[in-house]
């Protein structure tokens, strides 16, 4: 990183995310990928710039044993709107299902009257 006509450029890499659309529980930036952990592919990328002259990293504060036991307090939101969609489908499927039902089950006999006039020998 250099400094290119006096200025300074500096660059902020995001990295404190928990990355909870991963669905895991290692956070992203620490994930593996090609053999580098994603923060270090991207600092790697920083670093080649020929204007970037600091860098500024934002990280995760350090997670306790306490901080883990804490359940985020919109994971039950999440779960019980998660729980409501769910019944909702349910209930539409049901419903669709019952009207199916009305119209192929449960129809008047539709006989030809030359059938219903048959008579056997």
């Amino acid at each position: 990183m250099s400094e290119k006509n006096g200025a300074r450029v500096t660059a902020i890499l995001l990295a404190a995310g928990k990355g909870t659309r991963m669905q895991s529980s290692r956070r992203k930036q620490f994930m593996e990928l090609g053999g580098k952990t994603v923060l270090q592919w991207s600092f790697d990328t920083l670093k080649k710039s020929a204007i970037i002259t600091d860098l500024v990293l934002v990280a995760p504060p350090e997670e306790t044993e306490e901080d883990e036991e804490q359940e985020d307090p919109r994971d039950e939101l999440v779960r019980r709107l998660l729980e409501y969609k769910m019944y909702r489908y349910m209930a539409d499927e049901l419903k669709l299902c019952e009207l199916k039902a009305r119209t192929r089950l449960y129809r008047a006999p539709s006989i030809p009257a030359e059938v219903r006039r048959y008579e056997a020998p």
